[in-house]
């Protein structure tokens, strides 16, 4: 009787430890489950200045990077016959055991992150680099689908002030019609 409990115990956890083993792996090998809640296409909510926004934030390289696409078109200010139109690249990726992240932008900007997860967001802070001044990019997920975005800058040995905010709203996913 001992001998077939024993087998019958055997089997049980034969039978669940790989399904548990299979999931806890699927968990540990997801390098993106903190920036997870952004990953997919969003537009801006209406602001006053914006006239559109948009950004995509998608895995690449077989999951290896994430790559941020961002567009946005700025009102003209007061006395300008057309606004501006802002275009940027970001590429998220894990070095050390961290995230990073580098932004590329058409005026010549290449600002280097560290990326820190908090629950429900993200920080993406600047390097220090002397003589120029920090930024700070902070999303906070407000709910499923509806995120908060605040780029800040300081200037070197200063505070951060906030120098746009928004609110941005997941795209609805299309499906193809067949």
């Amino acid at each position: 009787m001992f001998r077939r409990l024993a087998a019958l115990i055997v089997i049980l956890m034969a039978m669940v430890s790989p399904y548990r083993a299979s999931a806890d792996d699927t968990a540990a090998k997801d390098s993106w489950a903190d920036l997870r809640f952004l990953i997919g296409d969003w537009d801006a909510e209406p602001a006053p200045g914006l006239v559109a926004g948009r950004f995509s934030l998608a895995e690449d390289l077989g999951g290896a990077v994430l790559v941020r696409k961002n567009h946005a078109e700025y009102a003209p200010k007061p006395g300008e016959k057309s606004g501006t139109v802002h275009d940027d690249l970001m590429f998220v990726y894990s070095e050390g055991g961290k995230h990073r992240a580098t932004f590329l932008d058409p005026e010549g900007h290449a600002i280097h992150y560290a990326i820190v997860a908090v629950p429900h967001g993200a920080v993406f802070e600047s390097d220090a680099v002397t003589g120029a001044p920090r930024y700070k990019l902070s999303y906070e997920e407000k709910e499923p689908g509806l995120v908060a975005v605040t780029f800040a800058i300081a200037p070197q040995g200063g505070e951060y002030k906030t120098y746009v905010s928004g609110v941005v709203k997941r795209r609805a996913a299309t499906t193809p019609r067949g």
